[in-house]
């Protein structure tokens, strides 16, 4: 696998929010999104994949004030 990491964020309360790009069963890359809680523990991830297969490479994460993740 050749997954690896891009960003990293933490919400109002410091939860740390990774962003990371993962390598899918097609040798595509994808990028996921995984929040823990301050004691490390996954509180949630999601994974997104574009509609043509392709590789989607992930840039830059923002946590806004408003707590949504873009």
């Amino acid at each position: 696998m050749n997954d690896y990491g891009v960003d990293l964020g933490f919400d109002s309360i410091y939860n740390p929010i990774v962003l990371a790009a993962v390598q899918d069963t097609l040798d595509s890359l994808n990028f996921m999104v995984i929040k823990y809680d301050t004691n490390g523990v996954k509180q949630w991830q999601t994974e997104y994949n574009g509609t043509l297969g392709g590789d989607d490479i992930p840039t830059t994460l923002k946590v806004a004030v408003d707590q949504n993740i873009y």
